[in-house]
């Protein structure tokens, strides 16, 4: 019980000197100084509102596939006696190389019997015409003889009237002249029925003759060879196996001409295409290369390969007939030509079908407009720093985005501040103390011109 009262007693001076110590603050504690309270001036970065000439852009993504397809479909039927040692998967094959060669046996003995038809046919041709030229100068002679056996009809005539020969005489005469002219007569009966047999021929002849081109075409037909320089990607023949007319027996891609199909947003699309009146509608035919001149859109196909990227420049082919259901994109059809001519080795591999790509699109200037950073726009509102470096929100008009940047219809004039800083809070008429970015507006130029990335 002595050592908790000897506590309790402990606390009372304990408190004493706290309270003596807070007293002696109080006395010697200075008054606060008062401090006017002057404006706050934020520091923000600004550019310069350039007026540019903006290159219209538009990123699409999609795929390679080959500018032709093309299909081996034999034409007749036979055994394939021949095969091109390159004729497999993968293979390539130039223009004209032979893939298979089917048994032209057959083919090479229609060819020789259609050859002896015709042959034959113009013998007998040539006989006709030379029975011609004989007929013709025999029927001359008969008409000779019988001009003299009608002198000596009338003369015999004569002698009768007078009573110097006997009808008997006169008669025999007669006999002579009408076989003399049934002899002219066959002649002419028979040069009358040479045309008809003539054409006849000539008709058997042109048929023997179309039989034979027939035969010379089934010929060539058992000569498969590459329409153009080729990568094989199908072969469904071997040596020796007997194939049908209509079966197809390979398939081929061109590697003369390929393709990019990438789907564009529809949104940014239309602000690749040149602005301007419609060429059908003033009056130019509607046709595919109407068509890409009015568009005259340069193209880059890109090709990621890990730390690389390869480019490729093309033009637009075509398009689609419509708008992907799913997506509301446009597939859009990048040709690249001689991309294995062109290819490098190590370094720029061709292009090959179902690689993955990326396509960009490139329409001509537009008129010079406002272009801004597209970080500078707070919905439809440019913060802009005045001729008394204060603030003000600016209501502008947005012509088109892309990448990083933004065109404006209006709301801006050239050479205005635009403050380029996220002001938090942004009150109008604030102070602000203003630093040029000379390295955003340099981008904002390279970008317009159709340089840097545009993702």
């Amino acid at each position: 019980m002595r050592i908790s009262l000897t506590k309790k007693q402990l606390i009372f001076p304990a408190i004493a000197a706290g309270i003596l110590c807070l007293f002696v603050l109080i006395k010697t504690a200075r008054k606060p100084e008062r401090i006017d309270v002057a404006e706050r001036i934020t520091a923000v970065r600004v550019i310069q509102a350039p007026r540019l000439a903006v290159v219209p852009r538009v990123i699409g993504y999609g795929h390679i596939q080959a500018g032709q397809e093309w299909q081996a479909v034999t034409e007749v039927s036979g055994q394939i006696v021949e095969i091109n040692p390159h004729f497999k998967k993968g293979g390539l094959l130039a223009k004209g190389d032979m893939l298979v060669r089917i048994d032209p046996a057959k083919r090479l003995t229609a060819r020789r019997q259609s050859t002896a038809d015709v042959n034959n046919l113009l013998a007998q041709l040539r006989e006709l015409e030379q029975t011609e030229k004989d007929t013709r100068h025999s029927l001359e002679v008969e008409q000779k003889s019988l001009a003299l056996y009608r002198k000596d009809y009338e003369r015999m005539r004569s002698l009768m009237d007078s009573g110097t020969i006997a009808r008997s005489e006169m008669e025999s005469t007669e006999r002579q002249l009408l076989t003399q002219e049934n002899k002219v007569q066959s002649y002419r009966s028979t040069l009358n029925g040479i045309p008809a047999q003539k054409q006849a021929l000539l008709a058997n002849i042109a048929a023997s003759r179309s039989r034979l081109e027939e035969a010379e075409i089934d010929l060539g037909k058992t000569y498969i060879s590459a329409p153009f320089d080729c990568r094989i990607t199908e072969v469904s023949v071997e040596k020796g196996q007997a194939v049908s007319s209509g079966q197809t027996i390979a398939k081929a891609d061109s590697i003369g001409l390929s393709e990019a199909v990438a789907q564009m947003p529809l949104y940014m699309f239309r602000y690749v295409v040149p602005r301007g009146a419609n060429p059908i509608a003033q009056g130019e035919k509607l046709d595919t290369e109407t068509f890409q001149r009015f568009l005259s859109l340069d193209a880059l196909v890109r090709i990621e390969l890990g730390n690389d990227t390869i480019t490729w420049k093309g033009h637009v082919a075509r398009m689609n007939d419509s708008i992907d259901s799913v997506t509301r994109t446009i597939g859009v059809y990048v040709a690249v030509e001689d991309s294995y001519i062109k290819a490098e080795p190590g370094k720029r591999p061709p292009l090959l079908p179902n690689m993955y790509c990326e396509v960009e699109l490139r329409g001509k200037p537009i008129d010079p407009a406002i272009t801004i950073p597209r970080s500078a726009l707070h919905g439809d509102t440019v913060y802009v720093m005045n001729a008394d470096n204060r603030l003000e929100l600016r209501k502008v008009s947005v012509d088109f985005p892309q990448g990083h940047i933004a065109v404006l219809r209006s709301g801006l004039e050239e050479g205005e501040l635009v403050v380029l800083t996220d002001v938090i809070p942004a009150m109008e008429n604030m102070l602000l103390n203003p630093v040029t970015d000379e390295k955003v507006l340099e981008a904002v130029k390279r970008e317009a011109l159709g340089e840097g990335d545009v993702r």
